[in-house]
């Protein structure tokens, strides 16, 4: 009986091994599949893709289909960077930050069709299809969504947040014009109307000629 005992004990340990190991496996492929989606999304930010048909391909890699055109979309947090004094708050403020992103993120992905993202130390960027049309409805769809995105890092965390919206872009490769002016209407929203608020660069009007000239 003993035998048999020690029998199934070793089976039990073994099963726990191979089920350990193929958990880890998983584990690590889905980092390095997460890494190179968010390098193909950083290069499409960054004009790095040249072709359409590159774009399409390293999409298709990942069951994508990028065919609608898309909005940037992004989500940066108000003093991040001045918020790191020590090594400890640190790691609990990255802990935080990583948990946030991920709520936003699974909140995003429920209210549009199809969403595409990226993260940065203190932002994290969206590339959104439309899903409703005309396009200022869609737009005003964006707005509603960012002010529930904004509510829910106030209410959730000890962070607040200002989020940029860019132009909508019909190729994909012309996305990263749009994260550029995402970036702007973040920047300009900020300095002119201060933190947690919500601005689509086609709205700053004047404030984007200045800005234009003042970083000329």
């Amino acid at each position: 009986t003993n035998s048999l005992e020690d029998l199934d004990e070793i089976t039990i340990e073994h099963a726990s091994t191979v089920l350990k190991l193929n958990i880890q496996k998983e584990i690590s492929n889905r980092q390095i599949e997460k890494k190179y989606r968010d390098e193909f999304i950083q290069d499409l930010l960054l004009n790095n893709i040249k072709t359409i048909e590159e774009a399409n391909n390293r999409a298709a890699l990942y069951g994508w289909k990028m065919d609608k055109g898309l909005v940037c979309l992004i989500v940066d947090i108000d003093d991040y960077k001045e918020r790191f004094l020590s090594l400890e708050k640190t790691k609990g403020l990255e802990e935080e930050r990583d948990a946030l992103f991920r709520r936003i993120t699974s909140n995003m992905k429920k209210r549009f069709y199809k969403c595409f993202y990226t993260t940065y130390s203190d932002s994290i960027v969206y590339l959104i299809e439309p899903d409703v049309s005309p396009m200022k409805y869609f737009f005003i769809k964006l707005k509603k969504v960012s002010e529930e995105i904004r509510r829910e890092i106030r209410e959730n965390s000890q962070f607040t947040a200002t989020i940029g919206i860019g132009s909508y872009k019909e190729s994909v490769i012309d996305i990263y014009i749009s994260f550029i002016e995402a970036q702007k209407a973040v920047r300009i929203g900020r300095t002119v109307y201060g933190g947690d608020t919500t601005h689509l660069y086609d709205d700053l009007g004047v404030y984007r000629m200045l800005f234009d000239i003042s970083h000329g």
